[in-house]
């Protein structure tokens, strides 16, 4: 499916919003939380299907145990980055869940 920001013209006038923008937008409820934000842009999360769905449960329980001491597996929960906060369906990151309570990793 195309979308308007794969027109080179379109992208080059576009306005990113930064993350701090992204999160005051979902507090006050401007865009709804099933958005995420990718490289600047507000994008819809996509329906998963049970195939989808599946292969992420598989991954989660094949990682799981595998998992060094010092991270955690987070499974479609926000990163927030420089530019984006995407919600990746896997994602093994440092620390432990209570080093997050106030920010994403």
């Amino acid at each position: 499916m195309a979308s308007i920001l794969d027109n080179q013209a379109i992208r080059e006038i576009a306005l990113p919003i930064s993350v701090g923008q992204y999160h005051e937008f979902v507090r006050s409820g401007i865009i709804g939380e099933s958005t995420e934000l990718l490289r600047g842009v507000i994008v819809e999360k996509m329906t998963k299907s049970p195939r989808h769905t599946w292969t992420v449960q598989q991954l989660n329980d094949w990682f799981g145990p595998r998992v060094q001491p010092g991270a955690y597996l987070r499974k479609e929960e926000p990163l927030t980055l420089r530019v984006s906060e995407p919600e990746p369906d896997i994602a093994i990151v440092e620390g432990c869940p209570d080093d997050y309570l106030n920010a994403h990793p």
